[in-house]
């Protein structure tokens, strides 16, 4: 259906003004509606989405901050799936990523996929890597799948010359999976990225920092939040010395993609890019209430494994009930940001201690890990 098609007694045109419709000789003595369309902006509404989406999609259409998650109408219905002809659409409005392309000089990804023809010798050594890591992203059709490998790969040497800093690390694979498989403009598909890893309420870039710190607190923070909603897990892991650090990191930088089928990483998808970091813990934690009984049952480190990295866990893993059983646990984002700055300092203090032994404990406040160099670079970059 035509975005016109939504209003009675209205046609928009592509300059944005509003003209009144002669169906009907009562349409002038109609409430007047004025909407102003860019040109450059379609809005998506298909007759097969439910009515509760095509009321947010004429709701919401210039309303930017009524894609957060403290919408709950939004996020009820984001939980039971956004249909599919709509992902690109409302992904692109909850990561901010339509602004940013608009913000963004005209040639900047046009610039970036030319500096991929004259690779560098570090650029080529990154390609050399994602082209490995390419052949393990499983695809359901081989033709299809194909096409979204090479798109797939277009994007990630992109983001490798927009961000050398992070570069290409092995899980981006799976991380970028899910937007090219339904945003189909390459331009728009990078900006989602982007701002996956970089927008605020996800955060996703600490994950891939070097140093890895923010990557070890947040192992921590999901520790102590297992051993609070979780205690028989927690104990059970513990007594078969299986660490958070040995799985966490897979599961939160692929976003699931090894783990779930790829339906269900899309479900995933569409409540973290609304909630934010919180759905990786939330679901972290489903997962392992739903592997319960089996990992109740292991009795050494090489069965918990079996359990927690095996590849049948993609059958006992529907996403309905996954979802059910995450957000049935009572989970404040207050909680895990307050676990995090714990955590976190607890880190820096230790790091200190061994760099500087015999120092007083210094009181350490949570940030993102930023080094003086990659800020003024980020200044730099915000220059393209």
């Amino acid at each position: 259906a035509s975005f016109g098609s939504l209003f009675e007694d209205t046609h928009i045109g592509m300059d944005g003004l509003r003209e009144r419709s002669k169906s009907s000789p009562s349409a002038a003595m109609k409430k007047t509606i004025v909407v102003t369309v860019r040109p450059r902006e379609r809005i998506p509404v298909s007759p097969t989405s439910s009515e509760p989406w095509n009321h947010i999609m004429r709701s919401y259409a210039h309303d930017t901050a009524a894609w957060h998650h403290s919408n709950s109408k939004l996020k009820r219905l984001v939980r039971l799936g956004i249909p599919p002809k709509l992902r690109e659409y409302v992904w692109s409005r909850c990561l901010h990523a339509y602004q940013r392309k608009e913000q963004a000089p005209h040639s900047a990804y046009s610039n970036l996929v030319v500096a991929l023809d004259r690779p560098s010798e570090h650029l080529k050594t990154q390609l050399c890597a994602l082209d490995r890591d390419l052949s393990r992203v499983p695809v359901a059709d081989e033709r299809n799948g194909s096409i979204r490998k090479v798109r797939l790969r277009k994007l990630l040497a992109a983001f490798i010359v927009y961000d050398p800093l992070i570069g290409y690390q092995s899980p981006m694979c799976f991380t970028a999976s899910p937007i090219v498989m339904c945003v189909e403009d390459d331009e728009m598909a990078f900006w989602c990225f982007v701002q996956l890893l970089e927008v605020g309420h996800i955060g996703l870039r600490d994950q891939f920092m070097p140093g890895t710190q923010m990557l070890q607190t947040d192992c921590k923070t999901f520790a102590s939040l297992l051993a609070e909603k979780v205690p028989d897990i927690s104990r059970k892991l513990k007594e078969n010395d299986v660490d958070s650090v040995t799985f966490v990191p897979g599961w939160f930088r692929c976003l699931f993609g090894l783990r779930v089928s790829e339906s269900a990483q899309l479900r995933i998808m569409d409540c973290l890019v609304l909630e934010g970091f919180k759905i990786l813990f939330r679901v972290s934690l489903g997962i392992l209430k739903c592997l319960k009984p089996r990992l109740l049952q292991c009795d050494s480190l090489e069965d918990t494994f079996k359990v927690l990295l095996g590849k049948e866990v993609n059958s006992e893993l529907s996403i309905d009930p996954l979802l059910k059983t995450s957000f049935k646990i009572r989970l404040a984002r207050a909680k895990i940001t307050d676990l995090r700055k714990v955590h976190l300092a607890d880190l820096r203090q230790e790091t200190f201690s061994q760099t500087h032994k015999g120092h007083k404990r210094q009181s350490l406040s949570y940030e993102p890990v930023i080094e003086n160099a990659h800020d003024s670079y980020r200044h730099r970059r915000a220059s393209l």
